[in-house]
């Protein structure tokens, strides 16, 4: 049952014999995925720790918002991070700021001034020991033998 149109010549199909006519795919379509984007880390993090001598103006963190408060010697760019005002050795210090009525402890980072032969402040950051390695350590440091195997179990780093 082929009917032509008048106004173009071309034949066409009425719809129940269409749809004997369709053709399925045999493939599935390739869709593009919309996972596979990431982006250049930002290097955020602390660039001198306590203890360290640095120079004016050098980066001492770089941060997004207010982790670290500046403290004496120091400033804040507009990105949050904070720099050395003049040449000396960063310390840290913390303390209490009322915050909707209760006190939160905030981190500041001061730069107290660079004296050759005087004691520096010192660093709170100590390298992780794992506890049982500590015990066996200290084990050694008070003089108790506990027999050659003992040192096979400790890194080299830890023995005393």
């Amino acid at each position: 049952m082929l009917c032509r149109t008048a106004l173009s010549g071309i034949s066409a199909l009425r719809a129940p014999e269409a749809a004997k006519f369709v053709r399925f795919a045999t493939k599935k379509a390739g869709g593009s995925s919309q996972n596979g984007r990431n982006s250049i880390g930002r290097r955020l993090g602390l660039k001198r720790h306590g203890g360290q001598r640095v120079k004016e103006n050098e980066i001492i963190m770089r941060q997004r918002g207010m982790t670290f408060h500046p403290g004496e010697n120091v400033h804040r760019g507009k990105d949050f991070t904070l720099h050395a005002s003049m040449d000396g050795v960063v310390q840290f210090t913390w303390y209490k700021q009322p915050c909707r009525g209760k006190l939160k402890s905030r981190a500041r980072i001061n730069i107290v001034p660079y004296v050759p032969g005087a004691p520096q402040p010192k660093s709170n950051h100590e390298p992780y020991v794992p506890r049982h390695l500590a015990r066996m350590r200290q084990r050694f440091v008070d003089g108790e033998d506990l027999g050659p195997n003992y040192w096979k179990k400790i890194p080299k780093h830890l023995r005393a």
